[in-house]
């Protein structure tokens, strides 16, 4: 389960997922309307689910990341230009990775892949994602610092977040 401030999400145990929020304002339920029952992208459903500030990433277990709702500082990437999105749509940068969970900030968002290491993109402020500088990035980019393999959390992500 995941609460933003204009979106919520949550995913079942037989990963049935839900997306609900304020589309007037940014399309953040996923498919147009203010509640999505049954998310399934590709046809398949999600396994992890992250709300934000007015945006919502869902990862796939293909190890693909789509995402919807408001493109606030780059959260949803500067892959996709259009500003916001109605639908889900990929997160085409963290193509090649293997991705088995995300978490959102207020205005960024954050990758784990199966390998433990953390990519993070969007507003970067007071260096939360973890890059080793304070500059926003607007495409997912490995942390520098933090990694999950060599904090020994690897196997409890791959655990919690996979199922």
């Amino acid at each position: 389960m995941s609460a933003g401030y204009n979106v919520s999400a949550v995913t079942g145990p037989d990963y049935t997922a839900y997306s609900c929020g304020y589309s007037s304002f940014d399309g953040a339920p996923g498919n147009g309307r203010y509640f999505t029952q049954n998310l399934v992208v590709n046809g398949m459903r999600p396994v992890s689910l992250a709300s934000g500030e007015s945006h919502t990433l869902a990862a796939f277990a293909d190890g693909s990341v789509y995402g919807w709702g408001a493109n606030y500082n780059r959260v949803l990437t500067a892959d996709y230009s259009g500003g916001n999105r109605d639908v889900p749509r990929p997160i085409t940068s963290l193509s090649g990775e293997h991705v088995v969970g995300v978490a959102c900030g207020i205005f960024s968002s954050y990758a784990v892949t199966a390998d433990g290491e953390l990519y993070g993109w969007g507003l970067n402020r007071d260096y939360n994602l973890g890059l080793g500088y304070s500059g926003s990035a607007g495409r997912p980019t490995r942390s520098a610092y933090l990694s999950l393999a060599t904090e020994g959390w690897l196997t409890w992500a791959q655990a919690t977040l996979t199922r």
